[in-house]
């Protein structure tokens, strides 16, 4: 979305954009056509968390006064309360398991503030001008290019024609058949368990998501022990030698609140 107002307006009017394949739940070509009754927009955002608020606030920035309205809608699987939060700010992830019994306001706090940012910036788009859909409890069970350039972005609860689809799930289901070793989310936490305890492990961002990963799997294989004035340090316990955890990031900046 960091283009021009001449793109934003083609983008708009005529194009769809294409998903890449890593990022979507399903994608299908030449399936069943959406009814009648579908919803039609501009822009379906597949997701309602902190991604989607970053997509909406780039539009936000993008357009004026004198911009054509966008009718956009943005589909949520969770509950009003995930919307600008998301999951690494949710009070699910807010556990003990994750915070090592710390105070969790911090995390809550952000998560809040992500929430309250997430309706700020839709009122502005609908100040704007901008017809904003934002659709809880909305399970995205397909995404199909239809022969039109527009898309089929098919739900538990309505059908949503778009022209452009961004998806902005942030963690993507995946299959586990007990060969592949790639887990794109980690969600829900049950999941790890799969994992040999003795498993070296690279996780993939250092961010929030990647800090709840890690410390969900340590937690398994051994204990924290000390406290937060002297220090913590991990104890890993003898049946799990050989475990490792390696994280990498584009920038290995690790989050402020945890």
């Amino acid at each position: 979305l960091r283009t021009g107002s001449s793109s934003l307006e083609q983008a708009r009017t005529t194009s769809a954009l294409s998903i890449p394949q890593w990022l979507c739940h399903r994608v299908a070509s030449m399936a069943s056509a959406p009814s009648a009754a579908a919803l039609a927009v501009d822009l379906a955002i597949v997701g309602g968390g902190s991604s989607a608020l970053a997509v909406l606030d780039q539009l936000r920035q993008q357009l004026n006064e004198k911009s054509s309205p966008w009718r956009l809608a943005v589909l949520e699987r969770g509950s009003a309360a995930q919307l600008g939060r998301g999951g690494p700010w949710s009070e699910e992830a807010s556990c003990e398991l994750h915070t090592l019994g710390r105070n969790n306001h911090r995390r809550l706090r952000k998560g809040a503030q992500l929430a309250k940012q997430f309706e700020k910036v839709a009122q502005r788009l609908r100040r704007l001008g901008c017809e904003v859909h934002v659709l809880s409890g909305h399970n995205v069970t397909s995404v199909t290019q239809l022969p039109c350039s527009s898309w089929h972005v098919a739900s538990t609860q309505l059908d949503v024609r778009a022209k452009n689809v961004i998806m902005a799930t942030g963690h993507i289901a995946p299959t586990w058949d007990g060969c592949c070793r790639l887990l794109p989310s980690f969600w829900p936490i049950s999941r790890l368990e799969a994992i040999p305890s003795n498993a070296s492990v690279l996780v993939r961002g250092c961010g929030q998501s990647g800090i709840d990963a890690t410390i969900a799997l340590a937690a398994t294989r051994g204990e924290f022990v000390g406290n937060e004035a002297d220090g913590l340090r991990f104890e890993l316990a003898s049946a799990c030698e050989g475990f490792r955890i390696t994280m990498i990031s584009r920038r290995a900046l690790l989050p402020r609140a945890v």
